[in-house]
């Protein structure tokens, strides 16, 4: 049936999982997605792969990567190739969609990059089916919602933002482009976080407060602030500038 439909069992059993036999269903479901590839086949990759395996919208067919060294080698049965190979793919229609995997500060300027070179081609925002998203929640581009994650009613992740694992957003909160919720943070309501900021592992971020550009709140800090200026580092219980980000 795959050779019929012309359907790689690769990406099909990167979809199913490796845990079961492929059933005539997956391949079914297969021709009725989208085929998208993830920018960069480092770590960041396994945690795409798992939210998008439970996608009935998106399929993972290819990671794309400019360390030559990975080229022709696989994750999980799908093959990793370059820059060139992906656009061959996306012109010949075999890509539809495109995600960034990265999770560091190169995340934003990777996406510019990918965003100016196919600009036709969307990057879905993606959702783990076990994270929460309440009534009135905006996603934009290229936005990852991560397993176990809660997003309060009304609140608006901009594009690229990530939202990692066991996060907390609550209600009408308004997260800037690229910004990084690293695990179990937790973001109390009404707060806005400015583009390209980072709240790390277990921070807490206080109810009304706003947060600058290009910030860092380090682990387990608690950000009691109003308004934090840009480009600064947040550390504490309560939290203080404590230096200079370098997040650009």
């Amino acid at each position: 049936l795959a050779r019929k439909l012309g359907i790689d069992l690769q990406s099909v059993a990167q979809t199913v999982g490796s845990d079961r036999i492929i059933e005539k269903e997956d391949v079914e479901r297969a021709t009725k997605t989208i085929p998208l590839a993830i920018f960069g086949a480092g770590l960041g990759a396994s945690q795409v792969l798992d939210v998008v395996r439970f996608s009935h919208e998106f399929r993972v067919v290819a990671l794309v990567d400019d360390d030559e060294s990975l080229w022709g080698t696989s994750i999980r049965g799908c093959p990793v190739f370059g820059i060139n190979d992906l656009r061959k793919s996306i012109e010949n229609g075999d890509i539809r969609a495109l995600t960034v995997s990265i999770h560091s500060n190169a995340r934003k300027p990777v996406f510019e990059r990918l965003r100016e070179r196919f600009p036709d081609v969307p990057f879905p925002a993606l959702v783990h089916p076990n994270a929460y998203l309440g009534y009135g929640v905006v996603l934009r581009e290229g936005v990852l919602v991560e397993p176990g994650s809660t997003i309060g009613n009304d609140t608006i992740l901009g594009e690229g933002v990530i939202i990692d694992t066991g996060v907390t957003v609550s209600h009408h909160c308004d997260i800037g482009r690229f910004c990084h919720l690293a695990p179990g943070c937790v973001i109390s309501g009404n707060v806005r976080i400015h583009d390209n900021t980072v709240i790390m592992a277990g921070a807490v971020v206080n109810n009304t407060s706003t947060i600058g550009r290009n910030v860092v709140v380090t682990p387990g800090s608690v950000v009691t602030y109003d308004n934090v200026e840009d480009s600064v580092i947040m550390h504490g219980n309560p939290a203080r500038i404590t230096g200079k980000s370098r997040r650009v």
